[in-house]
């Protein structure tokens, strides 16, 4: 993995992170409002994962 961005559904970057070398991230979201969003990563071989994740 090299890249962490979480956006919410406006396309609003909420969190970026560099976890290049890293085998699992751990991510507080406490903070965030209830909602949906899109969480991408970008991977060692310049692919681009996406998820979306629905907070409640």
């Amino acid at each position: 993995m090299d890249h962490l961005q979480i956006t919410d559904l406006s396309g609003r970057v909420i969190l970026e992170k560099n976890i290049q070398h890293e085998n699992s991230v751990r991510i507080d979201t406490e903070a965030l409002q209830t909602g949906i969003y899109m969480i991408n990563v970008q991977l060692d071989n310049n692919k681009v994962l996406t998820k979306k994740w629905i907070k409640l």
